[in-house]
C-alpha cells in the first residue's frame, strides 16, 4: 500500500511537470505580444523566454502589416493624382505630341502654367505643397532646370526635350526619347493618354503591377532595416546585462529587442503615411523613434535586474 501511494505521488507530481511544460510552450499571441512590446516593458522577460523563432515569426507579421498599409496608401494617393492630372490634361490643355523630337503644343497660349487643385483628401487633409505644373516647348533645358531649382515647392515642368519634377525637395528628370523607348512608342498625344485612362482594364493592370512591385520593395528593405536595428540593439542589450552582472542568451536579446523596435516602427509608418498624403517631413524624425527603441531595451533589462535583487535579498 505504502509503495502504491508513493507512486501515485510520483505520478501525479510528473503530471504536473509535464501541465506546466505544456503550459510553457504555449505563446504569447502575436496581436498581444504587439500590445506588451508598446505597454508592458516591465514583461519583457516573458517574450524573451519565447525564444528567437517566435520573434522572428513576429517581425515578419509586423512587416507584413506595416507593407500592406504602405503599399495601399501609395497605391490609394497615385490613383487620386492620376485622377486629378487627367481632369486638368482633359480640361486645360488642348492637344499635344510627344516623339522623339520632344514636345508640340498645338495652342495659342504658351507657356501654360498651372496648379493641380488635388481633391482626393481635401476634405480631411490639405496638401503641404499642391504641384504647379508648367508646360512649356519654348523655353530653354537651361531655363526649366533654373525655375526647378529655384521654385519652392513641388513642381513638375514639361519641357520641350525632357519631364523635370521636383517633389518633397525630391528633384528628377527624364527624356521623352528615354520614356517613349521604355513604353515602346514612337510618339505619344493626347488622346492617346485620354484613351489608355478610359480603358478600365489598363488602370487595374496598371495599378496591380505598382501594388505588388512597391510591396515586394517595402517588405525586404523594412525587414532588412529592422533585423539591422535588432541586431544593433541586442549587441547594446548585451553590454548593459553584462554592466549589470546578468547572464543573458544572445537569442533572449534578440528577443526582446524585437519588442523595443515596435514602438518606432509604428511611429514611422505613421509618419510615413502623413508624408504619402501631405508632404509632411521633420528634421531627425527616424534618429529620435531610434533612440525611443535603445530606451526601452535599456528600461527591460534594468527592470529584470531590480526584480531578480528584490528576489535574491528576500
Amino acid at each position: 500500500m505504502e509503495n502504491k501511494k508513493n507512486n501515485l505521488n510520483e505520478n501525479n507530481k510528473n503530471n504536473k511537470i509535464n501541465e506546466n511544460n505544456d503550459k510553457q510552450k504555449k505563446f504569447i499571441p502575436l496581436w498581444y505580444r504587439f500590445w506588451l512590446s508598446i505597454t508592458g516593458v516591465d514583461k519583457y522577460y516573458f517574450l524573451a523566454v519565447e525564444g528567437a523563432q517566435r520573434s522572428i515569426q513576429y517581425i515578419c507579421a509586423l512587416t507584413l502589416v506595416i507593407c500592406i498599409i504602405l503599399t495601399s496608401s501609395f497605391v490609394f494617393e497615385t490613383k487620386h493624382l492620376i485622377d486629378d492630372s487627367v481632369k486638368f490634361l482633359k480640361n486645360n490643355i488642348s492637344d499635344f505630341t510627344v516623339s522623339s523630337n520632344g514636345l508640340q503644343i498645338e495652342n495659342n497660349v504658351k507657356p501654360i502654367m498651372e496648379k493641380i487643385a488635388l481633391n482626393s483628401l481635401e476634405i480631411t487633409l490639405k496638401r503641404v505643397n499642391q504641384p504647379k505644373i508648367i508646360i512649356d516647348d519654348e523655353s530653354s533645358e537651361e531655363k526649366n532646370d533654373e525655375t526647378l531649382y529655384k521654385y519652392d515647392g513641388n513642381i513638375i515642368i514639361f519641357g520641350k526635350e525632357k519631364l523635370l519634377f521636383k517633389i518633397n525637395s525630391i528633384n528628377r528628370n527624364i527624356s521623352y526619347k528615354d520614356a517613349l523607348n521604355i513604353l515602346g512608342m514612337d510618339k505619344i498625344n493626347k488622346s492617346d493618354i485620354l484613351g489608355f485612362y478610359d480603358e478600365t482594364g489598363n488602370l487595374h493592370r496598371l495599378y496591380s503591377t505598382m501594388g505588388i512591385t512597391l510591396f515586394v520593395y517595402f517588405f525586404i528593405e523594412c525587414l532588412i532595416i529592422m533585423i539591422a536595428n535588432i541586431i544593433a540593439l541586442s549587441l547594446v542589450g548585451i553590454i548593459v546585462s553584462r554592466t549589470l552582472r546578468m547572464k543573458f542568451k544572445f537569442n533572449g536579446l534578440f528577443s526582446m529587442s524585437t519588442a523595443a523596435i515596435t514602438l518606432p516602427s509604428l511611429l514611422t509608418l505613421i509618419y510615413a503615411l502623413f508624408y504619402i498624403f501631405t508632404g509632411f517631413t521633420m528634421e531627425n524624425f527616424v534618429i529620435m523613434t531610434t533612440l525611443i527603441s535603445y530606451v526601452y531595451i535599456v528600461a527591460a533589462l534594468i527592470n529584470i535586474y531590480k526584480n531578480l535583487v528584490r528576489i535574491s535579498g528576500n
